[in-house]
């Protein structure tokens, strides 16, 4: 009996043991999984190309850039917002499209034409167009990115 006993203790140790073991690797890889592996977030070349000729946008113009992506993974897009900052201090938030389906991997060519050049912008003063993207990496991490533009002289719209 004595002996069934000390095997049923070295069983329970065994079981116990390997119990500690698999909580312990399996935290392991979900704190490498969510916080330490690695992931690449879309790269845009910046500054984005400023279209317009000479740099220059008129007020009420469209705001033409060519922006090139590189996308290595997908990620899911959170949100995005636009805006344009100026040299005066001045900050122009505008209204972003509703989030498209997310490019696919690879480099991707796009021109944007959406944008018209608003009147609260100073004219003679030099802006950047900003494009605010948040990233969804995993569930505890998000990755908010900016890409700017060349800057752009502001002129005076026809009336």
């Amino acid at each position: 009996m004595k002996c069934f006993m000390i095997i049923q203790r070295y069983i329970y140790q065994a079981v116990m043991g390997f119990a500690v073991f698999a909580i312990f690797g399996f935290s392991m890889f979900w704190l490498y999984y969510n916080f330490f592996d690695s992931y690449s977030l879309p790269y845009v070349t910046e500054p984005i190309e400023i279209v317009n000729p000479n740099n220059e946008i008129a007020i009420g113009d469209t705001i033409v850039m060519r922006l090139v992506i590189q996308k290595t993974e997908l990620l899911p897009l959170e949100s995005n917002s636009v805006n344009i900052t100026c040299d005066d201090g001045n900050l122009i938030t505008m209204v972003a499209p509703e989030m498209a389906g997310t490019l696919p991997v690879g480099e991707h060519v796009s021109v944007i034409d959406s944008y018209d050049l608003p009147a609260k912008a100073t004219i003679g003063s030099r802006c950047q167009f900003n494009f605010i993207n948040t990233y969804h990496v995993n569930q505890y991490i998000e990755e908010t990115v900016i890409w700017s533009s060349e800057q752009f002289k502001v002129l005076k719209g026809a009336e």
